[in-house]
């Protein structure tokens, strides 16, 4: 069983508490390590300003010794290719396509190579978590982020078992191409339009054209709210308001993990058009249900057929994410009704059906305010991370260990099969960990229910 994450995060440290225990043998690998080995003998770092002299970043800009091949086949003798798709000579290209003397790169084409295989051996259970990024600039984070996407690209062809497969992370990581999928299989979502923003004064003069009076704008590939902005036109005198994590310095997008407010027309351009060069979606800005005078939405954790935890997120402003120290409190104080819960669930349940390869997911969900209807806003295929459960009885965790653990077993038993594991007492002599069975109640796999149309009161 083997974790590949960071090492200091609390996802870390709390997976690996439940791993030790339920008494089983666990295998932690850095990405700091990954990356950090991709850079020896110049190959690939995190810096994406790339550097000389035995160290590249990961940037195609990058070089080792000064010199840049410009093959896409990559290059030998300690030169990087400039698309870095290989290397020989003991280094490994950027893109990790394949390498030589012993150093294996990984080909999207076959499978992981001889480096890697320390670390994953055939037929064991993987959880990949993210990486962490030690940067606020949020453009150096875009280039980040593309390599450890190209990274999860080539771990597909793995002889491993994932908990959550490369692939279904990579699509939950791409907000467009995720609610996409959600639509396609008939997800009741919150909306996302059409209208691809090429500048800010494009996208104001949209939202004057449509009589579109506020939007959401999110970075396609980012999480945590980081360049999030919530942005209000008034229709008749035009004028703007906008809410949003981050901010400009000496021209850069700096992510700030706290909320501004902003109704300078010319702050508000500025950022925006920043945000917009990262690739951004458009969504429209849905009133929210409030509780105690704060608006808020729900953080679900669906694992394995059933709700593991909920949190409700809660701010006085429009974005809910507890990146930006927002107040979190458990789903039995708002008092939602079982229907409600229910409906929650069913919709839950169908989006982790609609993704393949997905076995865990963290949902967030809108109640839409006057029918209090569950409305998708997005999935994230490692957004299990909930204080409230970690700090409390660690249940999310435990179950992962637990399934793992089984699944890991059954597949080095029967090979390929897909065979369920059996409940209750188990041949590894673990007891099962129960069920769903959170503060708010015991919630069962709603395996076979009919497709319910909503309808009905959200509270008792």
């Amino acid at each position: 069983m083997l974790l590949l994450g960071a090492r200091e995060s609390k996802r870390t440290v709390f997976l690996r508490r439940a791993a030790e225990r339920a008494g089983e043998p666990f295998t932690f690998l850095d990405w700091d390590e990954i990356f950090s080995r991709n850079a020896a003998k110049g190959s690939v770092g995190q810096n994406p300003d790339g550097a000389a002299k035995g160290t590249a970043g990961q940037s195609p800009d990058s070089a080792v010794n000064g010199t840049v091949g410009q093959s896409p086949d990559g290059a030998a003798n300690g030169t990087v290719g400039q698309n870095l798709d290989g290397a020989a000579n003991g280094t490994v290209g950027q893109n990790l396509d394949g390498a030589a003397n012993g150093i294996a790169g990984q080909s999207p084409n076959g499978s992981i190579g001889a480096e890697w295989k320390l670390f994953l051996p055939a037929r064991a259970a993987v959880k990949i978590d993210p990486p962490v990024w030690n940067t606020a600039d949020l453009s150096q984070m875009q280039g980040y982020l593309e390599q450890y996407r190209r990274i999860l690209r080539t771990m597909s062809a793995s002889d491993v078992r994932f908990l959550n497969s490369p692939e279904s992370i990579l699509l939950l990581l791409d907000k467009r191409r995720g609610k996409e999928c959600l639509q396609g299989a008939g997800i009741p979502t919150t909306k996302m339009y059409r209208f691809r923003a090429e500048s800010a004064e494009k996208l104001i003069r949209w939202m004057a054209k449509e009589r579109v009076s506020s939007v959401f704008i999110k970075p396609r590939f980012f999480s945590g709210a980081a360049g999030i902005m919530a942005l209000r036109r008034h229709p008749a005198a035009g004028q703007l308001l906008a809410y949003t994590s981050c901010y400009l310095k000496n021209g850069k997008l700096i992510n700030a993990k706290r909320l501004f407010a902003m109704r300078e027309t010319d702050q508000i351009l500025g950022v925006l058009e920043k945000i917009i060069e990262l690739d951004c979606i458009i969504e429209k800005w849905h009133p929210k249900l409030s509780f105690q005078g704060k608006s808020f939405d729900l953080r679900v954790v669906y694992q394995f057929g059933h709700i593991a935890d909920i949190a409700v997120r809660q701010s006085r402003g429009p974005i809910t994410n507890l990146h930006l120290n927002n107040q979190a409190c458990p789903v039995e104080t708002i008092g939602l009704s079982e229907r409600t819960m229910d409906a929650i669930e069913d919709v839950c349940q169908r989006a982790v059906r609609a993704v393949p390869g997905l076995q865990m997911a963290g949902i967030d969900i809108l109640l839409e305010k006057g029918s209090g209807r569950p409305l998708v806003i997005e999935m994230n295929g490692q957004g299990d991370l909930l204080y409230q459960d970690i700090f409390g009885e660690n249940r999310i965790y435990t179950e992962q260990i637990y399934q793992m653990g089984q699944q890991e077993t059954e597949w080095r038993k029967l090979g390929e099969s897909k065979r369920k594991p059996k409940r209750g007492r188990t041949e590894r002599g673990k007891q099962e960990p129960k069920r769903g069975r959170t503060k708010w109640g015991s919630r069962k796999p709603s395996e076979g229910t009919q497709r319910k149309e909503w309808s009905g009161n959200v509270a008792d």
